[in-house]
């Protein structure tokens, strides 16, 4: 566990890689223009620049606009996505305040407003800015998933799908790796100076607290998440970290080697739910099979809740706790099974899983979807993004515009389809709703060779339909939470039309017991002859 591993090193303070930033803070498309231009050094020179022209410590968008268009040659679109990309990870950090929901609540609306067909008035861009610092940081991990794509694993690179199926390595050990290998670089976009690397400069007590984006931490004594800053202006720790109480500064040199002594892998993790810190039990629906669904909500401190959801085969799992509300929910490797998420959560990662069903009924910001095929998706999130994903069906309500990454084909968008007694109350809390809704318009990041048409579209009226929750007090029958655009709701009611003439055709027959049992059997046949034609992939 990570935790005995900070006590054998004698020391009173733990430090890791957040998750947040990393699984979902990254945008997973390969424009070597852009990302080549992310490094430590040029950020470093944006950072100086924002500075001279009165751009600290809050960027503004215009400020952003701008470096984007002229440095980047990012379109405007793709400039907002990283903005607004952003502005998740602060939220999945630190919480959702007031300010902070009323800002989101704003860029909602005005989100919508664009999509209509209305520029957003330049004034309301205007107002928004970020944390300069902790910006630019979030800007530097873009460069992750290229560095993996250079050689053979090295100590900075992603580990391989096929090196992780050769040990107990999870997605925290590459942050980690990645994050202690790249630590100079971090430093050197944080010092003050702008001479030589990062050993030969000082950081500002801003600049540490800036690394609260990237590095959360605590004390042995304590479950509670503190800042970097807390943590390295301990007593005890001062004089390893490099602090001067009269300058109130760093020497970077001295505090680089102090985050490296103190990092770890979070002890609330996906690796410590691992090594068997977690629930005792987790509360599910599970069925009989192989799979394990693990969770620390009765452990970990509240906003290091999360729960991981892996290796189902041909099983049905349903969570319904409201102690998820600030949870993390990991989906991976599931294959043939149905997932029921019904209750509040806070973000939620689904990944390399195959013919699968996966009911979310809201998230307060992102869902990400990596490495799936045939996976049919019913969310209501802020967020969506998807890559390396084949012939899946999402079923959203989506306050922005889903985006398309890299390595995508044949995927399919249609309204949502589900509802369940509580839902409406769930989304209230995750500050969702139904009026706000931009299933119909993804947005594809970068260039694929097929065209669009072969990435993904609208469903077609006739493939929709209604998924009913199958758990007792939970369904809410023939109703979907949000209001259903016109061609599907005349489908719809063209299907309900088509079953009852059917029973009053039946009705009115006046046939015999035997005549009537004749007439189930073949109705039962060819229902189950369709099904299977349409639905067999499904099947578990």
């Amino acid at each position: 566990m990570a935790v005995s591993m900070v006590s054998e090193k004698g020391t009173s303070v733990a430090l890791w890689p957040r998750l947040e930033p990393f699984e979902y803070g990254i945008l997973h498309w390969q424009d070597k223009g852009v990302v080549s231009k992310l490094s430590a050094a040029y950020l470093k020179k944006f950072v100086l620049h924002t500075k001279s022209k009165g751009g600290y410590p809050w960027l503004s968008y215009s400020q952003w606009l701008g470096f984007a268009k002229q440095k980047l040659h990012l379109t405007e679109e793709l400039a907002w996505i990283y903005f607004e990309t952003y502005g998740f990870i602060p939220e999945l950090t630190d919480g959702l305040t007031e300010e902070k929901f009323a800002a989101m609540k704003k860029v909602t609306e005005a989100i919508t407003t664009l999509k209509a067909g209305s520029e957003i008035p330049h004034s309301a861009r205007k107002k928004m800015s970020v944390d300069l610092l902790k910006f630019v940081l979030f800007l530097y991990i873009q460069n992750a998933p290229r560095v993996s794509l250079k050689s053979s694993i090295v100590d900075d690179q992603w580990p391989s799908l096929e090196q992780e199926r050769k040990s107990k390595w999870t997605e925290e050990h590459s942050h980690l790796l990645y994050l202690t290998s790249h630590l100079s670089d971090v430093l050197l976009i944080l010092t003050h100076s702008t001479e030589g690397g990062a050993s030969d400069c000082v950081i500002t007590e801003e600049g540490v607290a800036a690394l609260d984006l990237l590095i959360g931490g605590s004390t042995i004594v304590s479950k509670d998440v503190c800042s970097v800053l807390s943590l390295a202006t301990l007593p005890s720790e001062v004089s390893k970290s490099g602090y001067s109480k009269l300058s109130k500064q760093f020497s970077a040199s001295s505090f680089e080697v102090w985050l490296k002594s103190h990092m770890t892998t979070s002890p609330h993790g996906i690796t410590s739910l691992l090594n068997g810190n977690r629930d005792s039990l987790a509360v599910v629906y599970k069925s009989d099979g192989r799979g394990r669904v693990l969770s620390n909500t009765q452990l970990a401190p509240c906003r290091q809740w999360c729960m991981l959801i892996a290796s189902l085969s041909k099983q049905t799992v349903a969570l319904q706790d409201d102690k998820l509300c600030c949870a993390h929910i990991r989906v991976q490797s599931c294959r043939h099974s149905y997932i029921y998420v019904m209750a509040p959560v806070s973000c939620v990662r689904v990944e390399r899983c195959v013919n699968c069903t996966v009911v979310l009924g809201a998230v307060r910001t992102a869902v990400v979807v990596n490495k799936c095929e045939n996976v049919t998706m019913v969310a209501a999130c802020r967020s969506l993004q998807i890559s390396s994903s084949s012939h899946c069906k999402f079923h959203l309500c989506v306050s922005h515009c889903p985006l398309i990454l890299g390595g995508n084909s044949h995927l399919m968008f249609g309204p949502l389809n589900t509802n369940y007694h509580g839902m409406e109350d769930h989304m209230r809390q995750c500050g969702l709703n139904t009026t706000t809704d931009m299933w119909s318009t993804p947005f594809v990041v970068g260039d694929y060779e097929g065209g669009v048409s072969e990435v993904w579209k609208l469903m077609p009226q006739e493939m929709f339909s209604l998924i009913c929750i199958p758990f007792q007090g939970k369904s809410v029958e023939d109703e979907s939470i949000c209001e259903v655009s016109s061609p599907y709701k005349e489908e719809m009611e063209r299907r309900r039309k088509m079953c009852t003439d059917w029973f009053e055709l039946v009705e009115h027959a006046k046939l015999s017991n035997e005549q009537a049992e004749q007439l189930t059997v073949v109705a039962q046949t060819q229902f189950k002859a369709v099904f299977l034609r349409i639905y067999s992939h499904l099947i578990c």
